[in-house]
């Protein structure tokens, strides 16, 4: 009885173990980016640092399609397959990935050699490279990190993202040390961390692996394009939903509002350390529910996990919004404090981003994704016809209007949804797919 006693405990212990690592890696890399965010706007200054997050909203727009094809999928289909079967699994989308994000950055690299030889274009054509080669690194790396978190191997995670970032301060440093610290070579610096870091553990999905059969390609496409076929247009909407405001910010304010937005979403995000956790283990946990029991079940869960980090997320946003002209005073300078208001609006804003995620979760785990892309066409629609107008009128505090209603119609639109998903499953009396809108 002891023994078992002992048995039990130690588990529990191990399992308690292995969401400490999960929060710690979201820690390090909320943190990491957060203090990636300060360094860089001391260093390059509140307009470079908007031209710096104007180009890297290409590299948020290529992580929304990689997460809607491949990891999105990934997190559910993979859940209760065989270890051989995974692990060829893995193998097959690492090749995929690895071919087609290569061929991106030497097609791209070519067009900007071409096009700064040959064309007049603007200043921030000749990052395009690095971008794309950082682009490439970073997508690589997120999959390599979810195929870990998958198999419950949450250390390994923590190693890749410890290597990249002191890397990528160790560079930034050096810069800072010779006076280097241009943009260029701030690029070039973040590209070669990532890609140090990136492989480090990519040869055990190369190596070990049988060459996979052309049709197991063609297989894993079909599976992928039906799991996330509403998914992929949700991803471009919701870009264009809610960085179309920033594009039509820099288009008429400047680059340098531009640097004060991403500034306080710097400040605000490190409740990311929340909501990456969450993305990490609440969809593996809900698929399992799912497959083995039933949907209320599932929305037990998804409701009382909601509520637990929801409490903690509104602590957090509610301290940052007390103490925001301090903080921006300590962190940034005091030249800084006039953009308080920045951070007031994007802990509001944060707010309602929250409060969608429990909901896409329950969509995407009963594989009934259409909700949200119909979600993010209204928003997408508000965002293309209000954006130049409130932002013209009004400045930030028109774009901050903007998002926070962007996401409170993203929200109506689940809500809606999620009732009909109720009268669904008092009809069908809890069967999994009846009245689902989704494949068993």
């Amino acid at each position: 009885m002891k023994i078992a006693q002992f048995y039990q405990s130690f588990n529990r212990l191990k399992k308690d173990g292995s969401k400490l690592l999960v929060l710690a890696d979201q820690a390090l890399m909320s943190g990491g980016n957060f203090i990636l965010g300060l360094v860089l706007i001391r260093l390059l200054g509140l307009e470079q640092y908007g031209l710096f997050a104007l180009l890297w909203m290409g590299v948020l727009f290529a992580l929304s399609l990689h997460q809607a094809f491949i990891t999105k999928p990934l997190m559910t289909l993979a859940i209760g397959q065989k270890e051989e079967i995974q692990h060829n699994y893995f193998h097959v989308l690492w090749k995929m990935q690895f071919f087609f994000g290569s061929s991106l950055v030497l097609l791209l690299s070519g067009l900007t050699y071409l096009g700064t030889r040959f064309l007049e274009t603007p200043n921030w054509v000749k990052f395009v490279p690095l971008i794309a080669l950082i682009t490439f690194c970073y997508l690589l790396q997120d999959f390599i990190k979810k195929t870990f978190f998958i198999k419950k191997d949450y250390g390994k995670p923590l190693v890749i993202d410890g290597l990249n970032y002191s890397l990528l301060f160790s560079g930034l440093y050096y810069l800072h040390f010779t006076e280097n610290a241009s943009l260029k070579p701030i690029l070039i610096c973040m590209g070669m961390s990532y890609l140090v870091s990136t492989f480090l553990y990519s040869k055990r999905l190369c190596l070990k692996n049988k060459t996979a059969e052309t049709s197991t390609y063609g297989d894993l496409l079909k599976k992928h394009y039906h799991f996330s076929n509403w998914l992929l247009g949700t991803s471009i909407l919701q870009w264009f939903s809610g960085n179309f405001f920033l594009i039509a910010a820099a288009s008429t304010l400047g680059t340098t509002a531009v640097g004060a937005v991403r500034m306080a979403q710097n400040l605000v995000g490190l409740c990311h350390i929340l909501f990456l956790a969450m993305e990490n283990i609440v969809p593996a946990e809900a698929a399992q529910l799912f497959l083995q029991k039933n949907n209320k079940i599932l929305a037990k869960y998804l409701v009382n996990i909601g509520l637990k980090i929801g409490a903690i997320a509104l602590l957090i946003l509610s301290v940052m919004a007390i103490a925001a002209p301090n903080l921006i005073h300590w962190i940034y300078g005091a030249s800084f404090v006039a953009y308080s208001y920045v951070v007031w609006g994007y802990c509001l804003l944060y707010i309602f981003v929250y409060m969608g995620y429990p909901l896409r979760y329950f969509f995407r785990t009963i594989q009934f994704t259409r909700p949200i892309f119909i979600a993010y066409c209204f928003s997408t629609f508000f965002s293309l016809t209000v954006a130049f107008p409130i932002v013209q009128y009004w400045g930030i505090t028109g774009l901050l209007i903007g998002l926070i209603l962007s996401q409170i119609i993203t929200l109506l639109v689940y809500i809606y949804f999620i009732g009909e998903k109720i009268i669904d499953f008092k009809s069908s009396n809890g069967a999994k797919y009846d009245n689902l809108g989704c494949q068993p």
